[in-house]
């Protein structure tokens, strides 16, 4: 899960890039405007749905780290109130 965070990470970065450069093509003469308006919409919406997706990582992930918590915790517990649940049986 950590590997698919970072990737869309780096492709939201790499996004990033691509609408710079494709702005200083823009600026330069190189593109149209309306290919650089048709790229950058697409490129924008790709973007918006790969942070959606770290963010449901992100959450998902500190989600994982309570549960652990929460079972560490259990498993304490458990220990510490063995002897006292031996003594009944």
């Amino acid at each position: 899960m950590r590997q698919r965070l970072t990737a869309a990470q780096s492709r939201i970065s790499e996004i990033d890039r691509v609408i710079s450069r494709l702005y200083e093509n823009n600026i330069l003469g190189k593109s149209s405007d309306e290919r650089i308006s048709k790229m950058s919409a697409d490129l924008a919406s790709k973007q918006k749905s790969l942070e959606a997706e770290a963010a449901e990582i992100e959450q998902k992930l500190r989600g994982g780290d309570k549960a652990g918590v929460d079972l560490w915790m259990g498993t304490l517990m458990i220990k510490d109130f063995s002897p006292m649940l031996n003594s009944f049986f």
